[in-house]
């Protein structure tokens, strides 16, 4: 029985890793930056720092100087990001596997 190519066994680990990137951004992307922006616009700075708190706890160090209006810039930013990473993916797994 021959084995895979090495060659296939990295392009199938990149898929899966860029493809958990990928997701993971968009993800973000539609749920949590769409929350964090409607605090942000509802005043509920208190619920954000608690947010912070509890779900990054090293992160609301670099966050809490930035203040709320860099968190609305923080979520804008962020779509950008995901829309890079997914068309990226996309574009590797179309030359790659069709």
């Amino acid at each position: 029985m021959a084995s895979p190519p090495p060659h296939s066994t990295a392009l199938a680990v990149s898929l899966f890793f860029g493809g958990l990137h990928a997701g993971s951004l968009a993800f973000v992307s539609a749920v949590e930056a769409r929350t964090l922006g409607r605090l942000v616009s509802a005043g509920e700075t208190a619920v954000l720092r608690a947010f912070f708190r509890i779900w990054w706890p090293i992160g609301r160090d670099w966050m809490a100087p930035l203040g709320v209006a860099a968190a609305a810039a923080f979520c804008r930013r962020h779509h950008v990001r995901a829309v890079l990473s997914v068309g990226a993916y996309v574009a590797v797994l179309w030359a790659f596997c069709w």
